[in-house]
């Protein structure tokens, strides 16, 4: 799935966001991972990871999300607002 994604959101999963990146990327980013995930799954290709998954390792990566997050488990609430 990874592929499919845009550069930028290439680039996010590879790296995450910095300190100064906008709340609005990590908004963007989830939904992309799952317009992307749909998109796929209706052309019948399939993919492996999720894009929870994917999201997760966003945040692992994502200095933005490890300041707002003390655990792991603060990115469920971070999901589901974004989605």
């Amino acid at each position: 799935m990874t592929i499919c994604l845009s550069r930028i959101d290439r680039e996010l999963l590879a790296g995450g966001v910095g300190e100064g990146g906008r709340n609005t990327s990590v908004a963007k980013f989830a939904r992309n991972l799952i317009g992307t995930a749909l998109q796929l799954q209706y052309l019948g290709i399939q993919h492996s990871g999720s894009p929870r998954q994917l999201f997760e390792t966003y945040g692992d990566r994502s200095k933005l999300l490890q300041k707002i997050c003390s655990d792991s488990c603060c990115i469920e609430p971070i999901w589901d607002l974004y989605t």
